[in-house]
């Protein structure tokens, strides 16, 4: 945990201490003026007894910087400098991007005549053995997948002591791109989520959750198809490899029981599903808030205005099922 969330952990912790109606009192002296640490304990003040185990959840500094990513548009700069070179038989032809779980480059496979995708470990993750084993874990689980809607992985390899995934190249947009913060056509709209949905299905056959749906790893090719991609946090529901009480995924997408640290299943997909239709629908995040705690407090303990009350032309069977697949209990969810 860095020096930011101690401090927010020791602020929390001392204000559950006094009374409610000395709490802003304290809050304004020992925040001194800073309005964003401020609103950050109170949100987890907010949570009412839920904030303890948030705050020990193994990957909520992972989350709030990964939420952080989000906002900005930005990650850390990879120091590979591949472009020109040769790896194994793929010569890399340039950098085509990065994220919390690795950086992608475009390369030609010269046994096969060609392009790919080459997805690397990140440096800083390639000593860590759980970041590790969950960079393979997406490759034997996304390679266990065949599946139109879903970005083939052909294999993995190392290079220099930093492991790589060979996927298929993709060439389009992001949803997150073709969303931009305005409501879709009813006709793409649902086009665009049939296709993520029997994406999903096909994973959830096989028993495996995604666990990071999100307009970002949701690909649209030229052709109209539609791509999910990133499995790095995919879980075999069956063989239970991710514990309880680890937060992995993107905050504003999450279901209330993700953000909680407990176990999940193909219903939390489900609800991340309803977030980017909800996105869809009304150009707008069901769950937004400036900062991490707020988005988690809104996840589980609010229900976001109805599609159909922010626009009375959205038909009301597109807003019931946003607002079933958005059902805070699971069992209440799709299934």
């Amino acid at each position: 945990m860095d020096d930011r969330w101690k401090e927010i952990d020791r602020i929390y912790h001392a204000a559950l201490k006094r009374d409610k109606s000395d709490r802003p009192a304290f809050l304004a002296q020992a925040c001194a003026g800073a309005q964003g640490l401020r609103q950050e304990v109170e949100s987890l003040l907010a949570l009412d007894g839920q904030a303890e185990n948030f705050l020990k959840t193994p990957a909520i500094e992972e989350a709030a910087e990964e939420m952080a990513r989000e906002e900005t548009g930005s990650h850390q700069t990879d120091d590979l400098q591949l472009t020109g070179t040769t790896v194994s038989h793929y010569r890399i032809v340039k950098k085509l991007g990065g994220g919390g779980m690795g950086v992608v480059y475009k390369a030609e496979d010269t046994k096969l005549g060609r392009h790919v995708a080459l997805k690397f470990l990140p440096k800083e993750f390639s000593d860590d053995p759980q970041r590790l084993e969950r960079f393979r874990r997406e490759a034997r689980a996304a390679a266990a997948l065949n599946h139109s809607n879903i970005c083939t992985i052909h294999e993995i390899g190392e290079h220099e002591g930093r492991p790589f995934i060979v996927m298929e190249l993709l060439e389009g947009e992001t949803l997150k791109h073709r969303i931009e913060g305005k409501p879709l056509r009813i006709d793409a709209l649902l086009e665009l989520a049939i296709q993520v949905a029997e994406a999903l299905e096909a994973a959830h056959a096989k028993g495996i959750v995604h666990r990071d749906i999100k307009p970002a790893n949701i690909m649209i090719l030229d052709s109209g198809l539609v791509k999910v991609t990133d499995f790095g946090i995919a879980k075999m529901m069956s063989m239970g490899m991710t514990q309880a009480g680890q937060v992995l995924g993107t905050p504003n997408y999450m279901s209330p029981e993700q953000v909680k640290g407990r176990p999940v299943d193909g219903r939390s997909d489900i609800f991340s599903l309803g977030v980017i239709l909800y996105e869809m629908v009304t150009g707008e995040k069901p769950f937004g808030g400036q900062n991490i705690t707020t988005v988690i407090y809104k996840i589980i303990n609010e229900n976001p205005i109805p599609p159909r009350e922010l626009d009375a032309t959205i038909h009301p069977g597109l807003s019931y099922v946003v607002q079933r697949a958005l059902a805070k209990v699971p069992e209440e969810r799709y299934q």
